[in-house]
């Protein structure tokens, strides 16, 4: 991509080079964005890995299910962005 962006700079096609500039920082940010659902979906997961089920207080399953909820909704968006 980066080497449309030279050819059109060099040609002074501002229109296509804005177009190409533009797909290149949306790809960027999007494979960012994507990267983060994943770490924090991970984390998610680890954290209820580690929580024994047997010992847990009221309080300790309610942030459990929270957890677990968000985890499902962040697995949702990613897998509706594939």
């Amino acid at each position: 991509m980066s080497r449309d962006l030279i050819d059109y700079a060099a040609q002074d096609d501002a229109v296509n080079f804005r177009a190409e500039l533009y797909a290149a920082i949306h790809d960027r940010v999007t494979a960012h964005i994507e990267a983060k659902k994943q770490e924090i979906a991970q984390g998610l997961l680890n954290t209820e890995e580690m929580m024994p089920k047997k010992k847990m207080k009221k309080e300790e399953e309610k942030v459990r299910q929270e957890l677990l909820e968000v985890r499902s909704k962040i697995l949702n968006i990613s897998a509706g962005t594939r």
